[in-house]
């Protein structure tokens, strides 16, 4: 399930047999990364991730330890969070990327303690999936991992998502008016 409201983002997803909760709260204005909460549940095991994001640099705490932050690399125009194979940073990626005008920007993948560049092709013209909605558009991601992402202009909804390298497409199945 997937809720988000501009604010605040919460998403509860299964992997196979891995269970994932996260929490994101983004600034109302540019949807800028603000809190980031995971928990990781596999073999009755749980991992809670925890960022704070404070200007250019995120600090971290991994099941209640400190790690070393996290920082906005140079050049980029802001920072996202995509953590591994989990779609939640990607729901968010459109409006992050139209708000800010971003063509570079730092993506923070928590799990593996890692920030890197993530650039923005927009010059690229992918064909569109058949299960794209007829008025998306692609914003396509260059590097570190070539995809794209297929969104409606007006909600900035996505539809899909589409990484070739991988054959793997995710598609949404189910809109739900929320009121």
């Amino acid at each position: 399930m997937r809720v988000f409201d501009g604010q605040r983002d919460h998403l509860d997803l299964a992997i196979g047999k891995l269970l994932v909760e996260i929490d994101e709260a983004v600034d109302g204005n540019n949807y800028a990364p603000l809190t980031w909460v995971a928990t990781y549940t596999a073999s009755g095991a749980s991992h809670s991730f925890r960022l704070g994001i404070s200007g250019s640099r995120a600090i971290q705490n991994v099941d209640g330890a400190s790690r070393v932050p996290l920082v906005q690399q140079p050049g980029t125009q802001g920072i996202t969070i995509l953590d591994q194979a989990l779609v939640s940073g990607f729901m968010v990626l459109p409006a992050q990327v139209a708000a800010g005008k971003a063509g570079l920007l730092t993506m923070l993948v928590p799990s593996a303690n890692l920030a890197l560049a993530l650039r923005i092709d927009t010059g690229a013209a992918p064909a569109k999936p058949a299960n794209a909605a007829a008025g998306d558009v692609a914003l396509s991601v260059m590097s570190p991992l070539p995809l794209t992402v297929w969104y409606d202009p007006k909600t900035l909804i996505v539809d899909v998502i589409d990484v070739p390298s991988q054959s793997l497409v995710i598609t949404l199945t189910k809109r739900t008016q929320i009121s």
